[in-house]
């Protein structure tokens, strides 16, 4: 019980020694996990920790992948996650241990990439830990690099309609109605350097371009490819980040 509740406690710090052996991306996982929250998952990784090590980088993979696909975007409840980590865990103890049936308990409720993007469509975030996030894992996908993962806490949320449009926004676009409805939609969220979000702030679509085009990140500067943002331009992109999506996150 006392390795147990050690290994239990160390979940909640990827930095632990324990997770050296592992690797950088193990800790990268861990890191992802603790920043979305499933603490559901927490006793099929101490279960497959103790039980059989050499899996874990794969399961950590799963949990994220089920993560953002159940519960951030598709919003779907607890009991049926609970019930899958708790068959998970189960068998993760069983000897022999037969992966398969661990990943039988992922695929039950897994959200194909129908359901994922269909869901991811219609999404809004307000979540600045989870935008950041998710925009993070996605610019790494549309570079084609997954080690470029972007430090989260040096990053922030972009509105490219902003929270309060200038004068220069069209009228419709600047009404509460409006804005209440589309400025969280992912497809109106972007990341930059705090700096840059600053100079970015109420100010029209043509001069947010021009700082868009100096980000680092590729996500941010292929917006200045938008001759005007309106609600189709948000729809579209936030289709087109939907199909990236779920080629970020698989199983």
């Amino acid at each position: 019980m006392r390795t147990s509740a050690s290994v239990y406690d160390a979940i909640r710090n990827p930095d632990h020694d324990i997770w050296s052996p592992f690797g950088v991306k193990c800790q990268q996982l861990l890191e992802e996990i603790l920043i979305l929250g499933p603490i559901q998952c927490y006793p099929l990784i101490l279960s497959t920790y103790l039980a059989n090590p050499k899996e874990l980088p794969r399961i950590l993979e799963w949990v994220v992948g089920l993560t953002v696909r159940y519960s951030i975007i598709c919003a779907k409840g607890t009991g049926n996650l609970e019930t899958a980590y708790a068959k998970a865990s189960s068998t993760m103890r069983k000897t022999p241990v037969q992966l398969k049936d661990v990943k039988e308990s992922f695929l039950n409720i897994w959200p194909n990439d129908d359901e994922f993007k269909s869901s991811f469509r219609e999404k809004t975030l307000t979540t600045p830990r989870i935008i950041k996030y998710l925009l993070s894992k996605l610019e790494t996908t549309i570079v084609g690099d997954q080690s470029l993962v972007p430090n989260p806490e040096s990053l922030s949320v972009e509105h490219v309609l902003p929270k309060r449009p200038g004068p220069k926004w069209p009228s419709p676009m600047r009404k509460d109605e409006y804005l209440k409805e589309h400025l969280n939609k992912i497809g109106n969220l972007t990341i930059l350097t705090e700096p840059m979000n600053r100079d970015c702030e109420s100010r029209e679509f043509a001069f947010k371009k021009t700082i868009y085009r100096d980000s680092k990140f590729k996500i941010t500067q292929d917006l200045c490819s938008i001759s005007d943002w309106t609600q189709a331009e948000i729809d579209k992109r936030q289709a087109e980040l939907a199909d990236i999506a779920a080629r970020t996150w698989v199983f």
